[in-house]
């Protein structure tokens, strides 16, 4: 995978498969590939060689009208949030929902949200139901964050996609948080979390599998309990910087 004008390309002789019930976290320095292996799943970065499976559909068909269950079927929490502003919080979560609905349901959705105490629970979930009427774009960075997780989890996907989840969280509010994303995969066993994290602790004391990548290359593929500072030291060894 290689964008256009980058020395480099983004990810180079990768192959990562993750299982029904896996919780994988994508660790290593900025730059590595952690976001672009995200959207090659989510169908929004589609591959330039090779190929990417999705829920067993070829990332490059996701965006065809028969393939929009599978899509229903993939959750996503971006960097971005991809909140609308205006809305208040109970509708931004609803959207999770939209894809499973008519067009006329989504719609009244969006003015007046269905299942609103499923919505509270949700946010309650993540610690900030008492937000539920509050307009998004008047809510702190954290609170934005929370939020477009209580709107993946509201859709209840199969596979859970998350980049840099807790970014914007203090470190108690991140495991909080990220116990209730992993909670997914622990309830349904066919269930995938795939996350994309900067603290490497976090990771493996949240997650059962810890990709780490550097140059667009898995750098290891190991349980947490393997992981050893040595490993963490060398993954984030700046370039040019002697080994130890």
């Amino acid at each position: 995978m290689h964008y256009a004008n980058a020395p480099a390309p983004a990810l180079a002789d990768l192959t990562l498969l993750v299982q029904p019930g896996e919780r994988v976290a994508l660790i290593g320095p900025s730059g590595a590939g952690k976001s672009t292996v995200l959207s090659l799943a989510t169908g929004l970065t589609l591959p330039q060689s090779g190929t990417v499976t999705v829920l067993g559909v070829d990332s490059t068909q996701l965006g065809l009208r028969r393939n929009r269950p599978t899509r229903r079927r993939i959750g996503v929490v971006r960097q971005d949030f991809a909140l609308v502003g205006p809305l208040r919080v109970a509708q931004n979560v609803s959207v999770g929902r939209l894809g499973s609905w008519s067009v006329w349901t989504a719609l009244r959705s969006l003015v007046r949200p269905r299942q609103i105490e499923e919505i509270r629970a949700t946010l309650s979930r993540v610690g900030i139901a008492d937000k539920l009427w509050e307009r998004a774009d008047q809510l702190s960075g954290g609170q934005q964050q929370r939020t477009a997780i209580a709107r993946a989890l509201f859709q209840n996907p199969d596979l859970l996609i998350a980049d840099e989840p807790v970014s914007a969280l203090d470190p108690a509010r991140s495991g909080a948080v990220l116990e209730v994303l992993t909670s997914a995969s622990v309830a349904d066993a066919q269930k995938a979390v795939l996350v994309s994290l900067h603290d490497a602790p976090l990771a493996c004391s949240h997650f059962d599998r810890i990709v780490a990548l550097r140059d667009g290359r898995i750098y290891f593929d190991l349980a947490p309990k393997d992981v050893s500072q040595d490993d963490l030291d060398e993954l984030y060894r700046l370039e040019g910087s002697p080994a130890r």
